[in-house]
């Protein structure tokens, strides 16, 4: 049980991260560029 929770756990981090750098993408690519920075 142990080692399958691990494994579950692992998965949902895989995903999170994935999500989160597809939202980062995805803001980066609505806004508008800053030419000020």
């Amino acid at each position: 049980m142990r080692r399958s929770e691990e494994t579950v756990q692992r998965l949902d981090d895989g995903r999170a991260r994935r999500c989160y750098s597809f939202l980062t993408f995805l803001h980066s690519f609505l806004s508008p560029p800053r030419s000020d920075q």
